[in-house]
This record gives structure tokens, sequence and C-alpha cells, in this order.
């Protein structure tokens, strides 16, 4: 967000004629977006990493309480 802040105010010395509000908040939504989409597409392989790594564990947890 600080990022897209920054750019959004050199932009503004740049093109001052345009509307940086405006601009800016449908920037900052897709920018949201997208960073949304990249989280839900990598949910998924870590959460099975955890799930596999959770699994072991309990395995190893398991066979110590046996032995």
């Amino acid at each position: 967000s600080f990022i897209v802040t920054m750019i959004l105010g050199i932009l503004a010395k740049v093109a001052p004629q345009m509307n940086m509000f405006s601009v800016g908040i449908q920037i900052k939504i897709l920018i949201g977006v997208f960073v949304m989409y990249l989280s839900c597409r990598m949910l998924g392989g870590v959460s099975t990493f955890i799930f596999r790594q959770i699994q072991i564990l309990m395995k190893q947890f398991t066979n110590g309480m046996i032995a």
C-alpha cells in the first residue's frame, strides 16, 4: 500500500491535471484484488504442505507412545 501511494504521489507530480484520488482508488482496488488472487492461489499448496507435516508428526508421536 505504501509503495502504491508513493507511485501515485509521483504520478500526481508528473501529471497534475489527473485526479489522483479517483484514479488512486481504482488502482488500489485492482492491486488488492490481485494480491487476494495470488494469496488464494498459494493457499492450496501451503495448506497441503502443513497437513502433510501434521500427519508425519502425528505418526511419529503415536509411534513414540507405542514404543
